[in-house]
């Protein structure tokens, strides 16, 4: 209960903040994209040889599937509402 209030308390400080959004934004994808350069060395370690270019279409791919099922969405309820689906 503890995490949802201090969650909500963040929410609230951020809410309107544009540049503290752009900076977790920079942040979170940076580090969402980072962890692919790991991958081929950790199926590496598994004897699968996996180039890093196949990581990165396969990461293309279902982004690209993501926008056009976001998209869909936000045509359907409105960008709001798809935004609040998400998470």
């Amino acid at each position: 209960m503890k995490i949802i209030i201090a969650f909500n308390e963040l929410r609230a400080l951020f809410r309107g903040n544009v540049d503290i959004q752009a900076v977790i934004s920079i942040i979170g994808t940076s580090t969402n994209t980072l962890w692919m350069l790991f991958i081929p060395y950790y199926l590496n370690s598994f004897g699968l040889e996996v180039n890093i270019g196949f990581i990165y279409s396969f990461a293309a791919l279902f982004g690209a599937l993501g926008y056009l099922i976001g998209g869909r969405l936000g045509d359907a309820y409105g960008r709001r509402k798809a935004i609040k689906m998400k998470g």
